[in-house]
């Protein structure tokens, strides 16, 4: 499994995220076969969202801040 992911990985990083998603290939391919392996996608989808929710999250926060203190996220004050 380690290095059908880090294949997956690779492939991704290559393609700049474009194209197929080897994951979603996977899913589709063991979800209606096998129960555990549908339960464990669904898992770790789960996991996958929330992940990407408090990182949105978080980046939204840091937005926020910089607006609120005078800057432009992401652009560092002169002098910083």
């Amino acid at each position: 499994m380690r290095a059908w992911a880090d294949a997956a990985i690779e492939h991704q990083e290559h393609d700049s995220g474009r194209g197929d998603c080897t994951l979603t290939s996977l899913a589709g391919e063991l979800s209606p076969t096998d129960e555990q392996a549908r339960e464990d996608l669904c898992d770790a989808f789960l996991r996958w969202q929330g992940l990407l929710h408090y990182g949105l999250r978080a980046m939204r926060e840091t937005i926020r801040v910089g607006r609120r203190e005078g800057g432009r996220p992401g652009v560092p004050r002169s002098g910083s």
